[in-house]
Protein backbone atom coordinates (compact mmCIF):
# COMPACT_ATOMS: atom_id res chain seq x y z
CA UNK A 1 0.00 0.00 0.00
CA UNK A 2 2.13 3.17 -1.34
CA UNK A 3 0.28 6.34 -0.89
CA UNK A 4 2.16 8.68 -3.20
CA UNK A 5 5.30 7.55 -5.93
CA UNK A 6 7.86 7.94 -3.08
CA UNK A 7 6.31 5.54 -1.07
CA UNK A 8 5.65 3.40 -4.44
CA UNK A 9 9.71 3.34 -5.04
CA UNK A 10 10.65 2.80 -1.10
CA UNK A 11 8.47 -0.35 -1.63
CA UNK A 12 9.74 -1.70 -4.57
CA UNK A 13 13.13 -1.15 -3.26
CA UNK A 14 12.96 -2.30 0.22
CA UNK A 15 15.29 -4.67 0.26
CA UNK A 16 18.14 -2.36 -1.25
CA UNK A 17 20.16 -1.07 2.23
CA UNK A 18 22.69 1.18 2.07
CA UNK A 19 24.91 2.24 5.36
CA UNK A 20 23.74 5.75 6.48
CA UNK A 21 21.49 6.49 4.21
CA UNK A 22 17.61 7.14 5.20
CA UNK A 23 15.99 6.44 2.20
CA UNK A 24 18.17 3.89 -0.21
CA UNK A 25 15.67 3.69 -2.92
CA UNK A 26 16.89 7.42 -4.06
CA UNK A 27 19.96 5.95 -5.49
CA UNK A 28 18.58 4.22 -7.44
CA UNK A 29 15.37 6.16 -9.15
CA UNK A 30 17.11 9.64 -8.54
CA UNK A 31 17.62 9.61 -12.20
CA UNK A 32 14.35 7.84 -13.26
CA UNK A 33 12.46 10.34 -15.89
CA UNK A 34 8.92 10.14 -15.89
CA UNK A 35 9.03 8.31 -19.13
CA UNK A 36 11.52 5.99 -17.56
CA UNK A 37 9.56 5.75 -14.17
CA UNK A 38 6.45 4.37 -16.11
CA UNK A 39 8.74 2.04 -18.10
CA UNK A 40 9.92 0.55 -15.20
CA UNK A 41 6.78 0.14 -12.99
CA UNK A 42 4.41 -0.82 -16.29
CA UNK A 43 2.31 2.35 -15.72
CA UNK A 44 1.59 5.21 -18.05
CA UNK A 45 3.35 8.82 -17.61
CA UNK A 46 0.24 10.11 -17.22
CA UNK A 47 -1.24 8.44 -14.14
CA UNK A 48 2.38 8.98 -12.18
CA UNK A 49 1.99 12.61 -12.39
CA UNK A 50 -2.02 12.54 -11.43
CA UNK A 51 -1.41 12.76 -7.73
CA UNK A 52 -2.67 8.98 -7.59
CA UNK A 53 -2.19 6.29 -5.05
CA UNK A 54 -0.62 3.00 -5.63
CA UNK A 55 -0.64 -0.94 -4.94
CA UNK A 56 2.73 -3.10 -4.96
CA UNK A 57 1.74 -6.56 -5.53
CA UNK A 58 5.25 -8.36 -5.99
CA UNK A 59 6.29 -12.06 -6.16
CA UNK A 60 10.18 -12.78 -5.16
CA UNK A 61 12.07 -15.68 -5.71
CA UNK A 62 15.25 -15.58 -3.39
CA UNK A 63 17.88 -17.93 -5.16
CA UNK A 64 21.44 -16.76 -3.75
CA UNK A 65 22.97 -14.48 -1.30
CA UNK A 66 26.42 -13.54 -1.00
CA UNK A 67 27.90 -12.03 1.66
CA UNK A 68 31.22 -10.30 1.26
CA UNK A 69 33.82 -11.61 4.40
CA UNK A 70 37.38 -11.73 5.20
CA UNK A 71 40.19 -9.06 5.55
CA UNK A 72 38.79 -6.72 2.86
CA UNK A 73 41.44 -3.87 1.81
CA UNK A 74 41.19 -1.02 -0.49
CA UNK A 75 43.22 -0.88 -3.75
CA UNK A 76 46.54 1.00 -2.71
CA UNK A 77 45.68 4.02 -4.31
CA UNK A 78 41.97 4.45 -2.91
CA UNK A 79 43.76 3.53 1.00
CA UNK A 80 46.59 5.86 0.60
CA UNK A 81 43.73 8.85 -0.15
CA UNK A 82 41.79 7.48 2.95
CA UNK A 83 44.85 7.76 4.70
CA UNK A 84 45.30 11.73 3.88
CA UNK A 85 41.95 12.93 4.60
CA UNK A 86 42.34 15.37 7.70
CA UNK A 87 39.27 16.61 9.32
CA UNK A 88 37.91 20.02 8.59
CA UNK A 89 38.69 19.89 4.51
CA UNK A 90 35.25 18.93 3.19
CA UNK A 91 36.47 18.90 -0.26
CA UNK A 92 38.92 16.29 0.38
CA UNK A 93 36.07 14.05 1.34
CA UNK A 94 33.81 14.92 -1.58
CA UNK A 95 36.75 14.26 -4.09
CA UNK A 96 37.66 11.01 -2.85
CA UNK A 97 33.73 10.06 -2.98
CA UNK A 98 34.22 11.03 -6.38
CA UNK A 99 36.86 9.26 -7.06
CA UNK A 100 36.51 6.02 -5.17
CA UNK A 101 32.59 5.81 -3.81
CA UNK A 102 31.12 6.39 -0.02
CA UNK A 103 30.04 2.23 -0.34
CA UNK A 104 31.23 -1.23 -0.73
CA UNK A 105 28.69 -4.15 -1.49
CA UNK A 106 28.63 -6.29 1.79
CA UNK A 107 25.99 -8.40 0.15
CA UNK A 108 23.82 -8.77 -2.83
CA UNK A 109 20.27 -10.85 -3.50
CA UNK A 110 19.86 -12.55 -6.90
CA UNK A 111 17.06 -14.17 -8.23
CA UNK A 112 13.82 -12.82 -9.49
CA UNK A 113 10.95 -10.69 -9.27
CA UNK A 114 7.65 -10.33 -10.68
CA UNK A 115 5.75 -7.13 -10.06
CA UNK A 116 2.70 -5.42 -10.94
CA UNK A 117 1.23 -1.87 -10.20
CA UNK A 118 -2.61 -0.39 -9.62
CA UNK A 119 -3.12 2.71 -9.92
CA UNK A 120 -5.64 3.84 -7.79
CA UNK A 121 -7.46 7.26 -6.30
CA UNK A 122 -6.96 8.87 -2.69
CA UNK A 123 -10.17 7.85 -1.98
CA UNK A 124 -9.78 4.38 -3.25
CA UNK A 125 -6.79 4.20 -0.78
CA UNK A 126 -8.65 5.27 1.67
CA UNK A 127 -11.06 2.51 1.92
CA UNK A 128 -8.61 -0.11 0.78
CA UNK A 129 -6.47 1.31 3.93
CA UNK A 130 -9.54 0.48 6.15
CA UNK A 131 -9.74 -2.81 4.32
CA UNK A 132 -6.36 -4.27 4.25
CA UNK A 133 -4.29 -1.74 6.34
CA UNK A 134 -1.01 -0.42 5.88
CA UNK A 135 1.56 -3.21 7.10
CA UNK A 136 2.62 -6.28 4.85
CA UNK A 137 1.43 -9.51 4.97
CA UNK A 138 -2.24 -8.53 6.32
CA UNK A 139 -4.47 -10.50 3.71
CA UNK A 140 -4.50 -14.22 2.48
CA UNK A 141 -4.14 -15.55 -0.59
CA UNK A 142 -7.35 -16.41 -0.13
CA UNK A 143 -8.84 -12.94 0.67
CA UNK A 144 -7.82 -11.69 -2.74
CA UNK A 145 -10.10 -12.41 -5.23
CA UNK A 146 -13.21 -10.58 -3.08
CA UNK A 147 -10.46 -7.83 -2.60
CA UNK A 148 -10.03 -7.64 -6.37
CA UNK A 149 -13.37 -7.41 -7.37
CA UNK A 150 -14.66 -5.14 -4.88
CA UNK A 151 -11.70 -2.71 -5.02
CA UNK A 152 -8.61 -3.08 -7.82
CA UNK A 153 -10.29 -4.39 -11.12
CA UNK A 154 -9.62 -2.47 -14.39
CA UNK A 155 -12.98 -0.53 -14.47
CA UNK A 156 -12.77 0.61 -10.82
CA UNK A 157 -9.24 1.58 -10.52
CA UNK A 158 -7.02 4.75 -12.52
CA UNK A 159 -4.97 1.98 -14.42
CA UNK A 160 -4.18 -1.89 -14.10
CA UNK A 161 -0.30 -1.66 -14.65
CA UNK A 162 1.43 -4.55 -16.62
CA UNK A 163 2.95 -7.52 -14.74
CA UNK A 164 7.10 -7.32 -15.50
CA UNK A 165 9.55 -8.89 -14.78
CA UNK A 166 12.61 -7.05 -13.02
CA UNK A 167 15.43 -9.61 -15.27
CA UNK A 168 13.28 -8.60 -18.45
CA UNK A 169 13.88 -11.61 -19.79
CA UNK A 170 12.95 -12.15 -23.04
CA UNK A 171 11.27 -15.56 -22.68
CA UNK A 172 9.75 -15.22 -19.11
CA UNK A 173 8.39 -11.34 -19.96
CA UNK A 174 6.53 -13.16 -23.12
CA UNK A 175 4.72 -15.88 -21.04
CA UNK A 176 3.30 -13.25 -18.45
CA UNK A 177 2.43 -11.27 -21.31
CA UNK A 178 0.74 -14.00 -22.66
CA UNK A 179 -0.66 -16.09 -19.90
CA UNK A 180 -0.55 -13.94 -16.83
CA UNK A 181 -4.22 -12.38 -17.66
CA UNK A 182 -7.89 -12.69 -16.67
CA UNK A 183 -10.84 -12.22 -18.81
CA UNK A 184 -12.96 -8.89 -18.16
CA UNK A 185 -16.47 -7.09 -18.10
CA UNK A 186 -15.29 -6.36 -21.54
CA UNK A 187 -11.38 -7.27 -22.26
CA UNK A 188 -8.64 -9.41 -21.00
CA UNK A 189 -6.44 -7.40 -17.99
CA UNK A 190 -2.71 -8.38 -16.79
CA UNK A 191 -3.34 -9.78 -13.41
CA UNK A 192 -0.25 -11.11 -11.81
CA UNK A 193 -2.11 -13.14 -8.58
CA UNK A 194 -5.65 -13.40 -9.87
CA UNK A 195 -4.39 -15.40 -12.77
CA UNK A 196 -2.72 -17.81 -10.82
CA UNK A 197 -5.39 -18.10 -7.85
CA UNK A 198 -7.88 -18.97 -11.26
CA UNK A 199 -5.31 -21.31 -13.10
CA UNK A 200 -2.79 -22.52 -10.89
CA UNK A 201 -1.09 -24.47 -13.60
CA UNK A 202 0.54 -21.33 -14.89
CA UNK A 203 2.55 -21.49 -11.59
CA UNK A 204 4.79 -24.68 -12.30
CA UNK A 205 5.40 -23.23 -16.03
CA UNK A 206 6.13 -19.63 -14.04
CA UNK A 207 8.89 -21.55 -11.52
CA UNK A 208 9.96 -23.07 -14.82
CA UNK A 209 10.86 -19.81 -16.54
CA UNK A 210 11.62 -17.98 -13.67
CA UNK A 211 14.55 -20.29 -12.16
CA UNK A 212 16.23 -19.43 -15.71
CA UNK A 213 16.23 -15.57 -15.20
CA UNK A 214 18.24 -13.74 -12.97
CA UNK A 215 18.41 -9.88 -11.19
CA UNK A 216 19.43 -8.64 -8.28
CA UNK A 217 16.73 -8.59 -6.04
CA UNK A 218 18.78 -7.01 -2.77
CA UNK A 219 21.73 -5.14 -1.94
CA UNK A 220 23.20 -4.07 1.11
CA UNK A 221 26.04 -1.32 0.91
CA UNK A 222 28.28 -0.59 3.90
CA UNK A 223 30.19 2.47 4.30
CA UNK A 224 33.93 2.80 3.66
CA UNK A 225 33.97 4.74 7.10
CA UNK A 226 35.31 1.34 8.18
CA UNK A 227 38.15 1.67 6.81
CA UNK A 228 39.20 5.41 8.51
CA UNK A 229 41.58 4.43 11.17
CA UNK A 230 41.60 7.97 13.23
CA UNK A 231 38.52 8.31 14.90
CA UNK A 232 38.25 11.74 14.47
CA UNK A 233 38.49 11.82 10.51
CA UNK A 234 36.04 8.59 10.78
CA UNK A 235 33.69 10.63 12.59
CA UNK A 236 33.98 13.89 10.11
CA UNK A 237 33.73 11.37 7.08
CA UNK A 238 30.72 10.21 8.71
CA UNK A 239 29.24 13.79 8.99
CA UNK A 240 30.20 14.98 5.43
CA UNK A 241 28.74 12.24 3.88
CA UNK A 242 25.91 12.19 6.20
CA UNK A 243 25.12 15.96 5.26
CA UNK A 244 25.35 15.48 2.09
CA UNK A 245 23.24 12.18 1.43
CA UNK A 246 20.69 14.02 3.44
CA UNK A 247 20.29 16.91 0.83
CA UNK A 248 20.65 14.78 -1.99
CA UNK A 249 17.64 12.73 -0.72
CA UNK A 250 15.92 15.93 -0.06
CA UNK A 251 16.57 17.42 -3.69
CA UNK A 252 15.40 14.19 -5.67
CA UNK A 253 12.05 13.65 -5.86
Amino acid sequence: MCEDLNELYEAYFRDFQAEGIDQPHKLFTGSWRTPIAAKYLGLSPEVLISGSSFVLVKLVREKVTQSITGDLRLKPEASESLRSLQTGNTEAVLEFVQHYGSHYLREITVGESIYQVFAVSTEQFQQLQRIIGSGVNTIGLSDWSSIYDLYLAPWLVRETGEVKAASGDFTLQKFIDTELKVQGQFDTYPNLIESLVRNPSLLDRLEELSEKSVSVTGLNLASLRSFVIDPQTQQFFDETINTHSSLFEVNVK
